[in-house]
């Protein structure tokens, strides 16, 4: 299980794990810049889901992309990481 702490100071993950409690620090994740990437996802939603021309509608679908591929990278890919999710699955294994 994770959760995120955004601030000013510092931004990190903390992991709740069966052997403990650890945290990542995540420089990229600060405040400005997360509230710039919920403003374009909230924007480009909007767009992509009531926008006028079918052109509107595609470039905000390529912005919501942008936005979650930056999630990815700045909190998603380095919480899995540190969990042990690094890789797909084994076949067979759960």
């Amino acid at each position: 299980m994770a959760t995120f702490n955004i601030s000013s100071y510092r931004s990190d993950a903390l992991l709740l794990t069966p052997t403990g409690i650890t945290d990542i620090e995540l420089p990229g994740l600060t405040q400005d810049v997360l509230f710039d990437q919920v403003g374009s996802f909230y924007r480009a939603l909007r767009t992509a889901r009531t926008g006028g021309a079918r052109s509107e509608r595609k470039t905000a679908q390529r912005d919501l992309l942008k936005v979650l591929e930056w999630l990815w990278d700045i909190a998603a890919e380095p919480v899995l990481d540190a969990l042990g999710y690094g890789q797909p699955p084994r076949p067979g294994s759960p």
